[in-house]
């Protein structure tokens, strides 16, 4: 079966977690398998010794190879913001960006809450 990971970070998860769960089932309906990694929530003080890009997405997503021929990223990205796109929990200033990896290692960036695509690292 196709596989999609999906990674929030903590609070991304926490805030949005009804819709997150209503994603998993709408891909899972799709035919897909849908991991979803839960965060372990680090406190303190953070590593100044190198760049973690998970740090920078609020969702990150891995496509398998399988599901890379099923699914398009127009198509996942689509479904994502339907689901996670408009809640308001979160402040309209701070940008939801997202980032998929393709099986091929092509990568889409994009802001969940505007739905536009972005540089990366995000800005």
């Amino acid at each position: 079966m196709a596989q999609i990971v999906l990674e929030p970070i903590v609070m991304e998860l926490g805030i949005h977690q009804s819709q997150y769960a209503a994603l998993i089932r709408e891909l899972e309906a799709e035919g897909f398998d849908v991991v979803l990694e839960r965060p372990i929530e680090q406190r303190g003080v953070p590593d100044v010794g190198g760049w973690d890009p998970s740090s920078v997405y609020s969702l990150v997503v891995s496509v398998g190879e399988g599901a890379g021929a099923v699914i398009s990223t127009v198509k996942l990205v689509a479904m994502i913001n339907k689901r996670l796109r408009g809640t308001k929990e979160k402040s309209d200033s701070e940008p939801r960006i997202a980032v998929i990896y393709l099986p091929d290692g092509q990568k889409h960036v994009w802001d969940i809450s505007t739905g536009q695509s972005r540089s990366d690292p995000p800005e």
